[in-house]
């Protein structure tokens, strides 16, 4: 499953309210905010394990990844990599 996300981070600018540096005027101003807006794709991949005699669920994994371009073209690669990195906690150890 992947799905499209957004992404907003604001924070104080280097320049003044009107464009200038500060110290040109900026204090006087005030201090700008500068917004970075980013699209990007999650993806999910869950495992379940169930035991069919007692008709329960005995394991769940899952993993997600930010998809790259690089993910897409690959994609095979990509879900065996994510379906490696789950199988790496199965089976449960007891602690």
């Amino acid at each position: 499953m992947a799905c499209a996300l957004i992404r907003v981070d604001s924070y104080p600018s280097a320049y003044g309210g009107y464009g200038y540096p500060r110290g040109w005027g900026g204090a006087y101003y005030g201090m700008g905010m500068e917004t970075n807006v980013r699209q990007y794709q999650k993806g999910m991949l869950a495992l379940d394990v169930f035991d069919v005699a007692q008709h329960r669920p005995v394991w769940h994994g899952v993993a997600t990844k930010s998809i790259t371009e690089s993910d897409r073209k690959k994609m095979d690669q990509t879900v065996q990599a994510a379906v490696d990195a789950i199988l790496e906690g199965f089976p449960p150890r007891k602690r």
